[in-house]
């Protein structure tokens, strides 16, 4: 067919051109072999390498003095592992430094900053190649995240200063903030945490060489760190009965009603968990006692506080379930009823020893399996 000629045709073309490109090639590489002289290129290349240097360079390093070391490869690890350490307890310094300096001055805090927001670009924001944007070493900038409450506050000017201060003491710092875990969650909240006392708290949690009741006591300071202002929190010790914070003559509030998580207020309840929640010498646990305390926490009435617009959170660590008192999922049940359910439960069991009937029991309680919708969704 016309087809098959015209295939046959080009393909017979292409054929012919093939062995003409293969000999020029060949050519043209016979031609430079033929007119390369090695032992000029050679000459050249000394007269370069001794014209930028080199062999002076490498006479001046033969004569520094040097120390042969036997290789330990332990001990170089360990070496480098301090000096690692040592650069990040110096970040982490400073920004515990503006950390602290926004913690001293919340009560200045106000819904307006006259710093500049950082997306705006001022005219007095020059590049900079080390931080590898538009950058202004003289004020700080602030960012405010959309999902942010309405009511959320700005750091009094004075973080700024401390900014400046802390880079020009160590310029391997690039970027400081006052960022917390607590900013990931916009919505305010109340939390009650419930942290068993009994007398099995004191036995090693299995994970790690640290009692549950240790692990508790982090857990509970964790949390208690990541809150934000605007946040409430109670703190919860029990075994058979409950021990709530007393605080002083002054601040008796701690036992009755929920704090908002202020500087002072955080260290009150961190000073309590620390020093004053210790394993008792009882065996006992009543989730009953304690799951009732809980809830009067957050039934606790505040004129200024509208809890319709907040998350109520009860956190419970302990390493088994319920000995005396009624089942604490019927007590979840009844006392969640009269807050029309807005109570969210979370159970943490620590370490090993529990029985399988135990677990089940805390797993119930977290999901509220006996709780009853009619008096609101069960969260």
């Amino acid at each position: 067919s016309n087809h098959d000629i015209k295939h046959t045709c080009n393909a017979h073309e292409v054929t012919m051109k093939l062995p003409i490109l293969l000999a020029l090639s060949c050519y043209a590489y016979g031609v430079i072999a033929q007119y390369l002289d090695a032992s000029l290129l050679s000459s050249k290349l000394k007269e370069i390498k001794k014209s930028i240097g080199i062999d002076h360079l490498q006479e001046e390093f033969n004569k520094l003095p040097f120390t042969t070391k036997t290789g330990n490869g332990t001990k170089l690890l360990a070496d480098i592992q301090d000096k690692l350490a040592a650069s990040l307890v110096r970040f982490k310094n400073v920004l515990d430094a503006v950390k602290d300096e926004v913690f001293q001055n919340e009560n200045r805090f106000t819904t307006q900053t006259t710093l500049p927001h950082c997306c705006d670009k001022p005219g007095t924001y020059v590049y900079d190649p080390k931080f590898r944007k538009e950058v202004d070493f003289s004020t700080a900038c602030v960012t405010k995240s959309p999902s942010s409450s309405s009511n959320a506050k700005y750091p009094h000017n004075t973080v700024s200063d401390i900014m400046k201060t802390q880079y020009y003491q160590n310029k391997n710092v690039l970027w400081q903030h006052y960022a917390f875990a607590a900013t990931a969650s916009p919505k305010d909240k109340d939390v009650v945490i419930l942290i068993d006392s009994s007398s099995s708290m004191k036995q090693i949690s299995g994970v790690t060489s640290k009692s549950k009741m240790i692990i508790a006591k982090e857990a509970a300071r964790t949390v208690i760190e990541t809150l934000n202002p605007n946040d409430r929190v109670a703190v919860i010790s029990f075994s058979s009965g409950v021990t709530v914070p007393t605080g002083d003559p002054n601040h008796d509030c701690y036992k009755d009603t929920m704090s908002f998580a202020s500087k002072t207020n955080i260290d009150k309840l961190q000073e309590f968990v620390s020093l004053y929640i210790q394993e008792s010498n009882t065996g006992n646990t009543n989730f009953e006692n304690v799951l009732i305390k809980a809830f009067t926490y957050l039934g606790s009435t505040n004129d200024n506080v509208d809890v319709s617009t907040r998350d109520q959170v009860i956190l419970l660590l302990t390493d088994g379930g319920s000995t005396e008192g009624r089942d604490p999922r019927e007590v979840i049940s009844d006392e969640n009823a009269k807050l029309q359910n807005r109570v969210i439960m979370f159970t943490y069991l620590l370490g090993p020893g529990a029985t399988n009937e135990m677990k089940q029991q805390l797993r119930e309680m977290a999901t509220q399996a006996k709780s009853k919708s009619a008096y609101g969704n069960i969260r």
